[in-house]
């Protein structure tokens, strides 16, 4: 088993696994993905229902991308670097 290839890939698949234990840091692509579902299977019991949930979390943090972006704060206007009022006055 060896590591996918292309922008990105390498140990971990490129993932801050600080979830997991020590040695986790450099698990196979096929590990990393089989782990994945399991945690994504576990939030479906949950009653999570959006595909990919992680890949959502992922962009959150990303207030760059696009110029308005929605974020755990509100609505940022990214070139301002202000939160936009969600009321019209």
């Amino acid at each position: 088993m060896g590591w996918a290839n292309g922008p990105g890939a390498g140990p971990g698949a490129g993932w801050n696994n600080d979830w997991a234990d020590e040695d986790d840091g450099d698990r196979p692509l096929l590990e990393v993905d089989r782990r994945l579902a399991a945690l994504e299977a576990r939030l479906r019991e949950m009653g999570v229902t959006m595909e990919a949930p992680f890949m959502c979390l992922s962009f959150l943090a990303l207030s760059v991308i696009p110029e308005l972006k929605i974020t755990d704060r509100g609505l940022v206007d990214v070139g301002s670097f202000r939160l936009v009022p969600l009321t019209i006055s």
